[in-house]
């Protein structure tokens, strides 16, 4: 018995392990001011998609910085502003210099800070290679594979994904989190489904609605979570394995 409770608690520690949030990008590894799109995201401008849908002469930032941060020394600031016609922002991870292409699990939830101080709502849903990497979470998981739209019921390459989650402007640090699977998924190119269990996130997508902006916000803390009902249930387990091993000292 004393070896079968020993099993046990291995076997939920590990599970605590894997239940735990999973750390993508922090910023706080980097020299600020860091250099324009560097790390984790390009700057606004990079994507074919929607450079056409900025103003050229408006703010163009994707720059780790020190002014502001949710917590460490750093944070991202991203800042643009759309044409009087643009519609979306694929603010995309490809091949960056510093934590491209970062892998993500399905199963858990994507994470992030934000602060958002002023201006209109933003629509965001999350753009993934549905590719089925093998990369750690966080790690670079490639750059290839059809790209599903998760958080949107439609949308088209020209006015972007329709959202179901929005960003709106508030004085502090706001958690945003986009619970994977419970998400509609819609095609960007792909077949608007998640076939795999791993993916990637390929790009963020920020959807306009309402004035050309200009628009900033800063991003921290970018992690993968488990849904809370899982750590309660996990939280339980100990708990309960904890009394069997009194009762049976007892």
């Amino acid at each position: 018995m004393k070896k079968t409770l020993i099993l046990a608690a291995v076997l939920l520690v590990g599970c605590a392990v894997g239940a735990s949030a999973q750390m993508i990008e922090n910023f706080d590894s980097y020299t600020a001011p860091g250099s324009n799109g560097d790390v984790l995201f390009h700057q606004p401008s990079f994507s074919g998609s929607t450079a056409g849908q900025l103003d050229a002469n408006g703010p163009n930032d994707s720059v780790v910085v020190s002014d502001q941060a949710a917590s460490g020394p750093n944070s991202l600031k991203v800042a643009f502003k759309w044409t009087d016609t643009g519609s979306w922002l694929r603010l995309t991870t490809y091949n960056v210099s510093s934590t491209p292409n970062p892998a993500i699990d399905y199963s858990l939830g994507l994470e992030f800070k934000i602060l958002y101080t002023s201006g209109d709502p933003l629509g965001i849903a999350i753009g993934s290679r549905d590719n089925g990497t093998t990369a750690a979470i966080g790690q670079n998981g490639g750059a290839s594979g059809e790209i599903e739209w998760i958080g949107a019921t439609g949308g088209t390459s020209a006015a972007g994904p329709t959202c179901v989650n929005t960003i709106s402007a508030a004085p502090g640090w706001q958690t945003i989190t986009i619970w994977i699977p419970s998400q509609p998924v819609a095609g960007f190119t792909g077949n608007g489904k998640l076939d795999k269990a791993r993916g990637t996130v390929e790009h963020l997508a920020f959807v306009r609605t309402g004035s050309a902006g200009p628009y900033e916000f800063y991003l921290d803390d970018v992690k993968m979570v488990p849904e809370p009902g899982s750590l309660l249930a996990l939280a339980s387990g100990l708990a309960g394995f904890a009394g069997l091993a009194r009762r049976r000292r007892a």
